[in-house]
């Protein structure tokens, strides 16, 4: 969801056009119909007046403007954890060169000045709040992962004291999914989605080798085809 606030800024239809100091100048916080790889949740004071037209017998703007807003964000695996169907090969985003595109991502995202910030992890441990009290007392140096070069480094500097984990796990029973797709004659059609998925991976690999961070994570939020930035 995006802050009304954002609402006359560039938006994903025209990102393309841009040039890197445009970018820099606008807004990058994915649309509402974004889709996303991975979740990151940053919360505001309001309601995007966006949807205030789909609700029926609308309250009023002051009521809307009170309740909570929040933000999913979306990003590549940044430590390579092989998991996925599709995978791709990220290097290492503690490099002088990335930590820089870090920085400018981070100027990004304090722009919508979320006053709570949840990650993707055990909502049922205190290990990642236990990490996270680590780094602000300069007991931890941040890992390669997402959450601690997006989740952490944007809860330190907008000064927060904790950060939240969300996450549930559950089963992913892929492989029960390809026995009943085989045994029911559509083993074609796994095969293709399966090929998709590493193909679309391929190409984010790519993608990523010739573009910053911040290009990539405006091209997971806009859904954007390979096409539109070759």
């Amino acid at each position: 969801m995006v802050n009304n606030k954002w609402e006359s800024q560039t938006g994903c239809q025209d990102a393309e056009f841009l040039d890197e100091s445009e970018r820099s100048a606008n807004l990058r916080i994915p649309s509402p119909d974004g889709v996303f790889m991975r979740s990151m949740f940053l919360g505001l004071l309001s309601l995007p007046l966006a949807l205030y037209a789909q609700v029926p017998n609308q309250p009023s703007r002051s009521a809307l403007e009170a309740l909570p807003q929040i933000l999913v964000l979306g990003t590549y695996h940044m430590a390579n954890p092989g998991h996925d169907l599709g995978n791709i090969q990220a290097d290492d985003v503690r490099s002088a060169k990335r930590q820089q595109e870090i920085a400018e991502l981070m100027t990004v995202l304090k722009k919508f000045n979320p006053t709570k910030i949840a990650i993707e992890d055990d909502v049922t441990s205190n290990a990642a709040p236990s990490q996270y009290a680590n780094y602000l007392a300069s007991k931890y140096e941040l890992s390669r992962n997402e959450i601690d070069q997006i989740g952490y480094r944007l809860a330190k500097e907008l000064g927060h004291g904790k950060i939240s984990p969300i996450d549930v796990g559950g089963d992913f029973p892929w492989l029960r999914v390809i026995n009943y797709a085989k045994a029911n004659g559509r083993g074609s059609k796994i095969d293709a989605m399966t090929q998709r998925t590493q193909a679309d991976a391929q190409n984010e690999d790519a993608f990523l080798k010739s573009h910053s961070i911040l290009q990539m994570m405006e091209r997971v939020a806009c859904c954007a085809s390979a096409s539109r930035w070759q």
